[in-house]
């Protein structure tokens, strides 16, 4: 019998796998180039093959926390990790280079990618992409630039709601990839036909992926909130019957009507 602190931490591991897995759907080019191409004026005028090329080697994805001081593992690509002397360290969701053609030759941007499930997390999130930003330019100097002198930084927010369609192109796109109502088959259906995407690239394997862990953690919050209602149901109980009338009083619901002898005692003895 799985304790409620054992459920507790396989609901937050599979949450963090979630969350690792929307990292990585998000990180493919076919996601990228489409949210380069709304957001980014270098890539406006470009078409998404055209875009998808210009993404240097692999994104780099963290698994880390953002907090100074964590460490966690990345997968290959370009470093996330910002480090500086006396302010700890950051990690980036999704960073990567970007090399747009220009008349002097090329332009090299560096493109950071948050996901961030609450649109108010506690803090103002245009005011911590400044931050990333400022991070990342201070970080290069020295290698990408010399001067202190630098073009420009920009912080782009793009909000999603509850409702698949949008007029948007990019949110309609993103909402139908993120949504957790949709099953996989139906939202790899939708986004071939209403914007043309490849699932055959390995994009269709991540988005299975990603449905099949969001199943999977609905499915353990569940059983955890029945965990929880039991519980308290035999507490309120507790001081009005013995353990056997508060056991057929117990199993008398159907929600908890195949619940073990074993499972109420334990809750019982408390």
């Amino acid at each position: 019998m799985e304790s409620a602190l054992s459920k507790a931490i396989d609901v937050a591991d599979v949450k963090a796998q979630y969350d690792a897995q929307c990292k990585r759907v998000l990180s493919q080019r076919e996601i990228l180039a489409r949210i380069l191409k709304n957001v980014a004026e270098e890539f406006s005028g470009m078409e998404l093959e055209e875009i998808a090329a210009c993404i240097e080697g692999e994104p780099e994805i963290s698994l880390a926390k953002m907090e100074p001081g964590k460490t966690n593992p990345v997968i290959t690509g370009i470093s996330t990790e910002s480090t500086v002397s006396g302010e700890g360290s950051i990690y980036y969701d999704i960073r990567f280079f970007a090399s747009v053609p220009d008349k002097g030759g090329k332009i090299r941007l560096i493109i950071n990618v948050e996901a961030q499930k609450d649109y108010y997390p506690g803090y103002q999130i245009p005011t911590r992409g400044v931050f990333y930003c400022a991070r990342m330019i201070s970080s290069q100097m020295g290698t990408e630039f010399i001067q202190s002198a630098y073009d420009k930084l920009s912080v782009i927010v793009i909000g999603l709601c509850d409702k698949e369609q949008s007029a948007n192109e990019l949110t309609g796109m993103l909402n139908i990839l993120l949504s957790p109502d949709i099953p996989a088959e139906d939202k790899k259906k939708q986004l071939e036909e209403k914007y043309e995407m490849r699932m055959e690239d390995g994009l269709g394997k991540e988005v299975d992926l990603m449905c099949n862990l969001s199943g999977y953690v609905e499915k353990k919050a569940v059983e955890r909130g029945i965990e929880q209602g039991l519980e308290a149901l035999v507490q309120t109980l507790k001081p009005i019957y013995d353990f056997e009338k508060l056991y057929q009083a117990v199993v008398k619901n159907p929600i908890y009507e195949h619940v073990t002898r074993e499972e109420v005692r334990r809750l019982y003895e408390k």
